[in-house]
């Protein structure tokens, strides 16, 4: 890892640190109390908001594209908590809380055409996690410590990818397999959600699930091996590079609907019930865009790689999609891909 590469993801990080701390130091209680990432499905009951989690971070898109070929994407990204996650066994006087994580990234898209430039990587991230804890009560009435999870990572990312390529002047497809070494930070805005659900309450609407909150992370890499069918490679391919990457999951308050759950207990009286709602909105937008800044190259233009999607969730398991991804990352060309398709969450 060069020094320059060094002071400029130094640098990143500090302008970002202190717009999340001052966010983070502004929190309110939560509802929530769980150590891993949230995903909030919001249950109204007698007048207070019960949370529960719901949803996959895998997306498998599939279908015909613009150009008539057929073409599919896969994509997602999550962290698994590697400490207990139970808040009872939390100080209730602490304000702070340090978790080991594990994360999980995969990208790739695939098409028919006999010159595609297919491509899939994945990355596995030893990961430390901060969290803000809302103190709790102590006592035999008490309430345990909260969470809205975690605000900032700081992780290696050992990445494998393999792509295809086209050589100056050559339209046959040829393919490199590599390995990357990574370092980098990721915030969340956790307090997205809390805000987010302000804004529907204030405009009469119902407060849909959450997928993903904004995030953005800076992830220095350094190439430590490269196979290729050919020695041309693409400029900028084994150089380090610094990545920024912008991704967030959100329902769109289009078309929503309250829906009736199962009764639940009522939390002023222990002998009854009261009927839940919980928020339906089928309209979801998801994005991803990174932009990467390749080092020591004849090229040290920014690339930029992009992924959005609209979808339609109808309740079952195949989501009606459009999908459009392209650009260019770490010095390979990604295919232009508009997907008018169908969307699986896997592991769901």
């Amino acid at each position: 890892m060069t020094g320059r590469g060094v002071i400029a993801l130094l640098a990143c990080a500090l302008l970002v640190a202190p717009v999340v701390r001052a966010q983070e130091e502004n929190q309110v209680p939560s509802a929530q109390s769980a150590a891993e990432l949230p995903k909030p499905l919001e249950v109204t009951t007698g007048g207070t908001t019960a949370t529960k989690t719901s949803t996959s971070p895998w997306d498998f898109t599939f279908g015909p594209q613009e150009d008539g070929t057929f073409g599919t994407t896969i994509k997602g990204s999550t962290y698994y908590s590697l400490a207990p996650t139970d808040p009872s066994s939390w100080s209730h006087d602490a304000r702070r809380l340090f978790t080991p994580f594990i994360g999980v990234d995969a990208d790739g898209g695939w098409n028919s055409a006999p010159d595609a430039l297919n491509n899939f990587s994945v990355s596995l991230k030893p990961s430390l996690a901060i969290q803000t804890i809302t103190p709790g009560t102590p006592g035999e009435n008490g309430t345990p410590p909260s969470t809205d999870g975690p605000w900032f990572f700081g992780f290696l990312d050992l990445r494998q990818r393999f792509g295809h390529f086209k050589s100056e002047g050559d339209e046959t497809a040829m393919q490199v397999n590599q390995s990357l070494l990574g370092a980098g930070v990721e915030f969340r805005i956790t307090r997205f959600n809390a805000r987010y659900d302000s804004l529907m309450k204030s405009s009469n609407l119902p407060i849909p699930k959450l997928f993903q909150p904004p995030s953005l992370s800076l992830t220095y890499y350094t190439e430590r091996d490269t196979s290729a069918d050919d020695a041309d490679l693409p400029d900028g391919i084994t150089d380090d590079t610094l990545a920024a990457t912008l991704r967030t999951e959100i329902p769109l308050p289009i078309q929503c609907e309250v829906e009736t759950v199962i009764p639940q207990e009522d939390p002023e009286d222990p002998l009854d019930t009261v009927t839940g709602q919980k928020a339906a909105c089928p309209w979801q937008f998801s994005a991803k865009v990174t932009a990467s800044w390749p080092f020591d190259s004849v090229n040290t233009d920014l690339e930029y790689l992009g992924d959005v999607a609209l979808i339609y969730d109808t309740g079952s398991e195949l989501k009606p999609v459009l999908r459009f991804r392209s650009g260019t990352e770490h010095g390979l060309q990604y295919d232009r891909q508009l997907i008018l398709g169908v969307l699986m969450r896997l592991f769901e």
